[in-house]
């Protein structure tokens, strides 16, 4: 058995664990049901009017929505702590397996041909980033949150991540390293994967190191 599949299956159980506990709080969110209001009038007061309407017959539902939406985020340390669990485990594997040595246009500057983190310029792009570094900042993100100093690399990807598809100033609040709000950014970057489930990350981590 190659290395790295040997790897992949005596890490399956834990792995596999993971995924069916952050699987609780995915189902957790999936329960909020959130009551939205719309109107078609163009009359303000018309407008306010059928809006407080709309609260008194929604009153259940939006208060049900705001007790789960409690609920969900109150789990957040915990799901984060799955989530960064779960990169760990994929870190772990492209930095022992991985056999790449080239490096992208944009990290010329920033990561040698032939280092460590050149490993991790592998896989699928997303935002125009290989899901291998992706995988790199999210895991020295959350290994380092305490101190909130990074290397460039981690910089780097979590800013290409944040300003990508924005237009001037404007960056996703769920990539920004400077985001007051977000501690830790585990399970952004697993959502960002698509890795909501074990089979999509165990797919993902075959195209990864296949042909390494």
């Amino acid at each position: 058995m190659e290395p790295f599949r040997q790897y992949l299956s005596e890490t399956e159980h834990a792995t596999m664990a993971l995924f069916e506990n952050l699987q609780f709080y995915l189902d957790l969110l999936a329960e909020i049901e959130h009551p939205i209001f719309v109107s078609s009038s163009a009359d303000k007061e018309k407008r306010e009017q059928e809006y407080d309407l709309w609260i008194k017959q929604n009153r259940n539902k939006i208060l049900t929505a705001i007790e789960k939406g409690g609920k969900y985020f109150g789990y957040n340390i915990s799901k984060s702590t799955i989530c960064g669990s779960i990169i760990q485990i994929a870190f772990m594997a492209i930095l022992h397996f991985s056999t790449n040595h080239n490096v992208p246009d944009y990290l010329a500057n920033v990561v040698k041909k032939g280092s460590k983190p050149a490993k991790f310029c592998i896989g699928r792009k997303i935002r125009e980033t290989e899901i291998g570094l992706i995988v790199y900042a999210g895991r020295n993100q959350y290994n380092h949150m305490d101190e909130k100093s990074y290397n460039k690399i981690t910089t780097n990807i979590f800013t290409r991540l944040a300003s990508h598809g924005y237009d001037g100033n404007i960056i996703d609040p769920a990539f920004d390293l400077n985001n007051s709000k977000i501690t830790i950014y585990s399970s952004n970057i697993i959502a960002l994967l698509g890795w909501s489930c074990y089979e999509n990350y165990i797919t993902d981590m075959f195209d990864l190191l296949k042909d390494q």
